[in-house]
């Protein structure tokens, strides 16, 4: 049988969250867990509790904004 938990910290090795991760006394800035949207398909999230996680975040954010805007320039959207 294989734990759900860490044994030093207490804290869910594999924790369920619903489309994004907040947990204080969880110290890794990504984790693995079960999301509940996706009927509990493994995935990877940031932990918003942790400035690394924090990081994540904005990268993925920052990513996804500037592919949209690549992809709008490159198909010459606006031109006349």
């Amino acid at each position: 049988m294989i734990s759900n938990m860490n044994n030093s910290d207490g804290v869910e090795q594999y924790p369920e969250f619903a489309c994004y991760y907040y947990n204080e006394r969880d110290p890794r800035g990504c984790v693995c867990g079960r999301d509940k949207t996706q009927c509990g398909k493994k995935v990877c999230v940031a932990n918003l509790a942790t400035m690394q996680g924090k990081f994540f975040c904005s990268m993925y954010i920052l990513l996804v904004i500037g592919v949209i805007v690549f992809g709008l320039i490159r198909n010459g959207l606006g031109k006349k």
